[in-house]
């Protein structure tokens, strides 16, 4: 039930009225039998302050979205926090809606939102300092910000959010950053399959100032007539920090993993894998117009079919303590010529643990230069440690390798359940868990001896404390015998 805002008591004929208003909770239903019948009713009835309280279940239809939050700041938050279980599905097959538009410095938190359709914003429409946290974007449709796009929004965060397979006809396949945004916190988010033209993952434009930290682009494609940046594109001034990210397997014209273009940008201790340019400009990075970027403590590996890092005339990329190997176009040529015996720079293998698309681990195995013991730095190379005693995966440079220990599952995607297999060759240990795509353990499997077999179990997507994980993709990881082995499983709602 929702609390009363407010009473006024009298002390006296003389005395005013005086009246408090403390924050109001108004609890929602899917059903509409809460304190209002609908997500926007509540909205406007709502002061500063107040929290909209979201029961698990779906919500459609109109008043459930195209959601205005125009008025006081306010906080829409799912009751579970997991927004798994609270979906927004802005579906209707005779017109295109989006979930929310936010004109104030309101949070949205712990929900998902799905097949929003839209001019600007597939999902979210911001102008504004809005917080999203902790939310999932799927399937969601724009003409710029597939999911969600941002503009003129001072100090707006995006925080612990998936985004998976969004698209936008130009712009910024799952976040468009259009109009003079200020320091825009972007934080632990998961990019994932999204699709644009010009920045599949995002899109940052007109002077944006960011810190985009701990995130992950993988396999997200820019398509279309001269598409740039298959995980992001920076253009027309933009300035900021990338910092320990990782970009695996995005696809564009240029720029396979990021395009910057007439911008000042910092990455530090970032991991760049396999990425792809298909008319060969900066299948890791390319740097283009008035660009100056520097790359600290990064690593940029197994490009395909450019350089690792193609600069235009009149930009330039300085590396210092970074990692550039086996780019099928060329390592330290270009704007990068000479700097690989300066500054700490090398070009070795990494050693990731199993970089094969597959898998996605990577993390470093014990020798890797990428280690602080092993080169002259004294740090970490790359957004990722050590994650097992040898490289034992298949290495994009080769495709040869063989495992005598493997990890395979089905369905996958999957939903609530999935099958996972594994088979060791010799008796010993094993170890069998599942990690986010950030390294950390989920939960674990199995830990015990067993002879040479291959095995069969059930995973219901839950973690070691038995709550349900959120949409994203996740590792299966097989440690036996000092091997390792992997498998990539993606939790889709």
């Amino acid at each position: 039930m929702r609390t009363k805002r407010c009473a006024c008591v009298a002390f006296a004929l003389l005395a005013a009225c005086v009246s408090s208003t403390p924050a109001t909770t108004w609890y929602i239903t899917p059903d509409g039998s809460g304190d209002a019948p609908t997500i926007r009713a509540a909205v406007d009835s709502a002061a500063f302050g107040d929290t909209l309280l979201l029961a698990d279940g779906t919500y459609v239809g109109n008043g459930n979205r195209d959601v205005r939050i125009s008025g006081p700041s306010i906080v829409v938050r799912s009751e579970s926090g997991n927004p798994e279980t609270c979906v927004i599905d802005c579906e209707d097959p005779e017109g295109n809606h989006q979930a929310f538009v936010v004109w104030n410095n309101s949070t949205i938190e712990g929900i998902t939102i799905i097949n929003g359709i839209a001019t600007n914003g597939g999902a979210i429409l911001c102008t504004s300092g809005v917080t999203i946290r902790n939310c999932v974007f799927s399937g969601n449709r724009a003409g710029w910000g597939g999911a969600i796009e941002i503009g003129s929004a001072p100090g707006a965060q995006i925080i612990d959010c998936t985004f998976i397979e969004n698209t936008a006809v130009n712009n910024g396949g799952a976040i468009a950053v259009t109009s003079f945004v200020f320091s825009l916190t972007v934080s632990n988010c998961l990019f994932v399959g999204n699709t644009a033209r010009f920045g599949a993952g995002m899109h940052f434009r007109r002077q944006a100032t960011f810190a985009i930290t701990d995130c992950t682009f993988l396999e997200n494609e820019a398509q279309g007539e001269g598409a740039k940046g298959g995980g992001i594109h920076f253009d027309d001034g933009s300035s900021g920090i990338v910092s320990n990210c990782t970009f695996a397997w995005n696809v564009a014209q240029s720029g396979g993993g990021v395009l910057c273009q007439d911008s000042s940008l910092l990455f530090e201790q970032c991991t760049f894998v396999g990425n792809k340019a298909l008319l060969s400009l900066g299948s890791g990075v390319r740097c283009w117009g008035m660009t100056s970027a520097i790359f600290t403590n990064t690593v940029i590996a197994f490009s395909s079919p450019g350089v690792g890092v193609h600069c235009s005339s009149v930009s330039t990329a300085t590396l210092t303590c970074s990692n550039v190997y086996g780019n099928a176009g060329g390592d330290w040529i270009g704007c990068l010529a000479g700097q690989d015996s300066v500054g700490g720079n090398l070009s070795e293998d990494p050693l990731f643990c199993n970089p094969n698309p597959l898998h996605d681990d990577f993390t470093l195995a014990a020798g890797s230069p990428c280690l602080p013991l092993n080169n002259s730095c004294g740090v970490l190379i790359g957004a990722h440690g050590e994650g097992c005693g040898t490289a034992t995966g298949i290495r994009p440079e080769n495709g040869k390798a063989q495992r005598l220990i493997r990890v395979t599952n089905h369905p996958n995607p999957f939903n609530p359940r999935t099958i996972i297999t594994y088979s060791v060759a010799s008796p010993g240990q094993v170890k069998v868990g599942v990690y986010d795509v950030r390294g950390r353990m989920v939960t674990t499997l199995v830990r015990e001896f067993k002879i040479p077999g291959e095995y069969t179990m059930d995973w219901d997507g839950r973690d070691s404390r038995g709550n349900q994980v959120g949409t994203g993709v996740y590792f299966v990881r097989l440690e036996t015998g000092g091997q390792t082995a992997s498998r990539k499983i993606v939790f889709l709602k």
